[in-house]
């Protein structure tokens, strides 16, 4: 779910504001957590459990430090370490993990295969956050938080969760205990994210203003990085972004699997569409795919997933070419990866 989808302004947002409000202020907190995790849980519902398990074993080493204070200092100072570990360890196994295994490989010439595991969103985010709480609370800058519910408010807060910024425990602590909002504040804030969120949607080419008011570009949000349905797939001058619509929507959701769909969605979205999203997929050459191995490189793409990138834009290509819509002078093959499963520029023919 995006701040600036119809899903998030006319169904999410009235409900929950709805059902904050009249919630009584003993709940209030209850309501922002459930409404927070729904709108994580909504587009990454499968790394939810990393959420929980951030609050809960951080909640216990906060209360596990506040009770060795003055008691135990080597203690205290284990509880300490022991949140640190695990929060630097999950940001280090979902982010580096496969940066690490391949610098491995190059310095010691072993074939640890990689992990290639998808980024949870938000994890910096709420990792760092969470980290602060934790840190502070140990330096004796807050009082800690005893309240599981509470603490979980703090940190999934939907407004910041998944694009920040960091928000330090001390700044909110008092209005997460206590606050008071009316309709006359609800009026004002709506009014303005409604601002906020018509910039986005003009910035965005989303919105476009004609005869006098605005026109909403209608979307489809299963493809989150703004590719617009294209109205000809025989267009000579068809974009890139609205190529990869047309491939996804047409060929792989009705022709594939649904765990290789969701694959060749996430290595489009991931690998490809950042590098290719405003050139014209006539415009893609021999020099263009030397081109984007090398920035895949820089980018330390994986020996596999560099493959398997390759291999679907070349299975890109071919389907617009079969169709008709562009020639046939970009002609590429990639090949397996090596035995010592390792893959090169000389794996793609031309």
């Amino acid at each position: 779910m995006i701040f600036s989808s119809l899903l998030f302004l006319f169904r999410f947002i009235p409900v929950f504001f709805i059902i904050y409000y009249l919630a009584p202020a003993k709940i209030k907190n209850l309501v922002l957590l459930i409404g927070s995790i729904i709108f994580y849980a909504w587009g990454e519902p499968k790394f939810l459990i990393l959420i929980v398990l951030s609050i809960v074993i951080n909640y216990a080493s906060g209360l596990l430090i506040d009770y060795f204070d003055n008691k135990n200092n080597t203690l205290k100072k284990v509880s300490f370490i022991t949140a640190i570990i695990y929060n630097l360890s999950m940001l280090f196994v979902f982010k580096y993990i496969d940066f690490f295994i391949t610098n491995i490989n190059k310095l010691t010439g072993l074939d640890l295969k990689l992990l290639e595991l998808t980024l949870p969103l938000g994890i910096s985010f709420y990792t760092f956050q969470i980290m602060s709480y934790v840190s502070d609370l140990y330096k004796g800058k807050i009082t800690v938080e005893r309240s599981l519910i509470t603490l979980g408010t703090y940190l999934t807060m939907f407004p910041q969760l998944i694009a920040g910024p960091i928000v330090v425990y001390s700044d909110v602590s008092k209005k997460l205990h206590s606050r008071k909002i009316t309709l006359d504040e609800i009026e004002m804030i709506a009014e303005y994210d409604c601002k906020i969120v018509l910039e986005q949607l003009l910035n965005e080419d989303k919105i476009v203003f004609e005869q006098n008011h605005y026109k909403y570009i209608e979307r489809n949000d299963i493809l989150e990085y703004g590719m617009f349905a294209p109205q000809d797939n025989h267009n000579p001058q068809l974009k890139f972004k609205d190529a990869v619509y047309g491939f996804i929507e047409k060929y792989a959701k009705k022709h594939c699997k649904q765990r290789t769909y969701e694959t060749y969605e996430s290595i489009f979205r991931v690998n490809i569409i950042t590098y290719f999203k405003n050139m014209f997929i006539h415009d893609i050459s021999q020099e263009t795919i030397i081109r984007f191995y090398k920035c895949c490189r820089r980018r330390c793409l994986g020996e596999r997933r560099l493959k398997n990138t390759l291999a679907l834009l070349n299975q890109l290509i071919k389907y617009y070419q079969n169709l008709g819509v562009i020639d046939k002078t970009c002609n590429f093959q990639v090949k397996r990866l090596t035995v010592k499963n390792q893959f090169s520029i000389n794996r793609i023919i031309f």
